[in-house]
């Protein structure tokens, strides 16, 4: 039996993304990121308004890392204000884990990202 792996098209493929320019890979992150920030907002559960008005969105880049995080707890608008009790409301599980209801899981981040720099050539 013989296998024979030809890497040319990988490399390639590789250099193609590491040239795309910065600020489409940016675009791509935070679509994204935006699309997981408004599925897990409307699937925050909902009493007074407190925990769904304290999820956060934030982004940041630093040289060739980006990161976005969504957070709950803290400030909120609000009668619980601030929010100290997301953790415990996750935790809950079911209509309450409303990072359940995420759009994307890590493989659909990478799959989409792919794509997108795919339609970019």
């Amino acid at each position: 039996m013989q296998i024979v792996a030809d890497y040319s098209d990988m490399e390639r493929e590789i250099d193609r993304i590491a040239s795309m320019p910065t600020a489409k890979m940016l675009a791509i992150l935070e679509e994204l990121l935006l699309m997981d920030f408004v599925s897990t907002n409307a699937a925050t559960h909902v009493e007074t308004g407190s925990l769904k008005s304290s999820e956060k969105m934030i982004s940041s880049q630093h040289g060739d890392t980006w990161e976005g995080i969504l957070s709950w707890g803290g400030a909120s608008e609000g009668i619980h204000n601030p929010v100290d009790y997301a953790i415990y409301e996750y935790a809950r599980g079911g209509a309450h884990d409303f990072l359940a209801n995420a759009t994307l899981s890590h493989s659909e981040w990478v799959h989409r990202i792919l794509g997108e720099l795919g339609n970019a050539k």
